[in-house]
C-alpha cells in the first residue's frame, strides 16, 4: 500500500504544479486555448486527491482531514467547472483568485494526507507480509525455520565493518541488528543488518544512520527499531531493514544540547520509550504515538527523569511497573560517600567518587510526571553500568565495572528494604560491562571488557556464574568463555538457543551455542 500512496503523492505533486503553471498562463493570456486541457488535468488531480483521502480514511485513526479533503475536492471540481459563469465582467478576477487559492489548498491537503499515510504504512505496512509469512509457516509447520537452528559451532566469530556496540536479534530470530558508532565504509556510523540462518550469522548490509548509534530497542510489535544516537533518537523501519529497501530511516528526534544518548527501552504497549542521556544525567521519556504523528518532533518528549552521573541501563520489570535505571556515580546532590577510585587508574587507590546507583522509577508516574518518578536510589558498586532482571523478576544483576564485580539484588527488597537489598557480590574479570541471564535463569554471563587497558588485538573472556551459588562469591564461577577485544553487550535470541556478543574493539560479533557453552577454566 505504501508504494501506491507514494506514486499517488508524486502524481498529485506533478498535476498540482502543472495546474498552477497552466492556470497562471491562461490568466495572463499566454495560453488562451488551454481551458479544455486545464479542466481535464484538474479533474484528474481531484480524482487523485479523492483516492488518497479514501485510503487515509481507512488507514488513519484520525479521519477529519480525510473527510475535509473529500469535500474540498468537490469544491475544486465545482469551482473549476462553474467559474466562467460567476461574476462575469470586471469582478471576475476575484473568482480566478478564489480558484487559485482553493487549488493551492487542495495541493496542500494531498501532500499532508499522503505523508501521513506513508508514515503510517512505514510502521504498520508489513501486515500483508506477516500474513504471507504466517501462511507459509502454516504450510511448513513441521519444519523448523533455518533461522531458528542452533549455532553450527559452539563459538563463531563474525567480522563486521566497524565497532559493534549492541546487537539485537528480532523476535523471530532471523535477523540481528548491530549498532556501529564507527564504520570502515566511508561513512561515520550505521546499523549492520545480519541474517541468521543455518546456524550462523551473515552480514547482509549496513544502513547509514546519523549521529552516534549505540543502544537500541525493538518495539514489541517488531516494526520499529529505536536507536540512541548521541544528541538524536533514530527511528528505523524493521521491514525495510530486513528487505534492504530505501528509506529505512523513518526520521530523527533531535534535541539541542550535549546529551550522549546511549541506551533505550520501550513499554510493552509500545506507547512510551525511555532513552538514557549519559551526558545530561537524565532519562528522556518519549510519547511514541505523538512522535510518529508529528514526524518525530521534540514536542513528543514528555519530560526528563533525573538520575545520577552517567546513566546507562533503562530496564523495565515484566509488569512495566518499575524501571531499573543505573548510573555510574550517584549525583553529588545525594551526598553519598566517596567509596570508589578513579576508573582505569589501577595504581591510584585514592577514593574520590561515590558508588554507582540503581534508580527505581515508577513507570506510571514517568508517563505524566517524569521529574518526580524516581522513588528510590540504591548503591550498586563502583561504576554500575548494565542491569538485567532474572526470568522470575526476583533478582537484578548489575555489572559494577570499577569494582570488577557482579552485584546481585533482591528486586522486592529494592522497593521495601533498600538497605538490605544486596544479595551477593561475585568477583569477575576486569571492568565487566555486559550481562545476560541464560538457561532459564540458572546461569549468568558477564563480559570482562578490560576497556581501559586493552587494545584491538586484546582477547578477553566472558565469565559464567552459577546463579544458585552467587552467595558463595567466587565459588559461584563456573569458568570462562573466549571473547574478542572489549566484549561489550550481549543478547539471547528469543528461542533461547544462542547468545550474541559484541566485541567492540576487535570489530567482531560472537555467536555462542547455549546448549554447548565452550567453558574453559576461569580467567580474570
Amino acid at each position: 500500500m505504501r508504494p501506491t500512496v507514494t506514486i499517488l503523492l508524486i502524481l498529485a505533486r506533478l498535476l498540482g504544479v502543472l495546474q498552477l503553471v497552466v492556470g497562471l498562463a491562461m490568466w495572463f493570456g499566454a495560453l488562451p486555448h488551454a481551458a479544455a486541457f486545464h479542466t481535464m488535468a484538474g479533474s484528474l488531480f481531484v480524482l487523485v486527491l479523492w483516492i488518497i483521502a479514501v485510503i487515509a480514511l481507512f488507514a488513519l485513526s484520525s479521519r477529519g482531514v480525510a473527510l475535509v479533503a473529500l469535500l474540498w475536492g468537490g469544491l475544486v471540481l465545482w469551482l473549476g467547472m462553474a467559474q466562467t459563469t460567476l461574476l462575469a465582467g470586471s469582478a471576475h478576477w476575484a473568482i480566478r483568485l478564489a480558484h487559485l487559492l482553493v487549488g493551492i489548498a487542495a495541493i496542500g491537503l494531498a501532500e499532508s494526507l499522503g505523508k501521513a499515510v506513508r508514515s503510517h504504512w512505514a510502521v504498520r505496512g508489513t501486515a500483508a507480509a506477516l500474513l504471507l509469512c504466517a501462511i507459509g509457516a502454516g504450510r511448513a509447520h513441521a519444519q523448523r525455520p533455518a533461522c531458528s537452528e542452533s549455532p553450527r559451532e559452539p563459538l563463531t566469530m563474525i567480522d563486521v565493518p566497524g565497532t559493534p556496540f549492541q546487537a539485537l536479534p528480532t523476535a523471530d530470530g532471523c535477523w540481528v541488528f548491530a549498532s556501529l558508532p564507527r564504520t570502515t565504509l566511508g561513512f561515520p556510523a550505521g546499523i549492520a543488518v545480519l541474517r541468521r540462518e543455518k546456524g550462523t550469522l551473515t552480514l547482509a548490509r549496513v544502513e547509514r544512520v546519523g549521529g552516534n548509534p549505540t543502544g537500541m530497542a525493538l518495539t514489541h510489535d517488531g516494526r520499529t527499531l529505536i536507536v540512541a544516537a548521541g544528541a538524536r533518537i533514530a527511528f528505523l523501519s524493521v521491514a525495510r531493514l530486513e528487505a534492504g529497501e530505501r528509506g529505512a530511516v523513518l526520521g530523527y528526534l533531535d534535541e539541542p544540547g550535549t546529551l550522549g544518548r546511549i541506551y533505550a527501552s520501550t513499554t510493552r504497549d509500545d506507547k512510551f520509550a525511555f532513552v538514557a542521556d549519559e551526558r545530561a544525567q537524565t532519562i528522556t521519556v518519549v510519547d511514541l504515538a505523538k512522535a510518529f504523528a508529528t514526524e518525530f518532533s521534540a514536542s513528543s518528549i514528555v519530560g526528563k527523569i533525573p538520575t545520577g552521573v552517567l546513566p546507562i541501563s533503562v530496564t523495565l520489570s515484566d509488569d512495566d511497573k518499575i524501571m531499573y535505571a543505573t548510573s555510574e556515580r550517584a549525583s553529588p546532590a545525594m551526598s553519598w560517600p566517596a567509596d570508589c577510585k578513579r576508573e582505569g587508574a589501577a595504581a591510584d587507590t585514592a577514593r574520590v567518587n561515590a558508588q554507582g546507583a540503581i534508580h527505581l522509577v515508577d513507570v506510571d508516574r514517568a508517563r505524566t510526571d517524569p521529574a518526580h518518578a524516581v522513588i528510590a536510589s540504591v548503591p550498586a558498586g563502583c561504576s554500575a553500568v548494565r542491569l538485567v532482571v532474572s526470568p522470575d523478576g526476583g533478582r537484578a544483576y548489575v555489572t559494577a565495572r570499577n569494582s570488577d564485580a557482579l552485584m546481585v539484588f533482591d528486586t522486592r527488597a529494592l522497593r521495601s528494604d533498600p538497605a538490605h537489598a544486596l544479595v551477593a557480590r561475585v568477583p569477575v574479570g576486569t571492568a565487566p560491562v555486559g550481562v545476560a541471564v541464560v538457561d532459564g535463569g540458572r546461569k549468568v554471563i558477564v563480559t570482562n571488557s578490560n576497556r581501559f587497558a586493552g587494545s584491538a588485538n586484546d582477547r578477553q573472556t566472558l565469565t559464567v556464574v552459577d546463579a544458585s551459588r552467587v552467595r558463595e562469591g567466587a565459588a559461584a564461577i563456573m569458568g570462562s568463555i573466549p571473547a574478542g577485544a572489549f566484549p561489550r553487550e550481549m543478547r539471547v535470541t528469543a528461542d533461547g538457543r544462542a547468545l550474541i556478543v559484541t566485541n567492540f574493539a576487535s570489530s567482531q560479533i560472537e555467536l555462542i551455542d547455549l546448549a554447548r557453552l565452550p567453558i574453559e577454566p576461569f580467567k580474570r
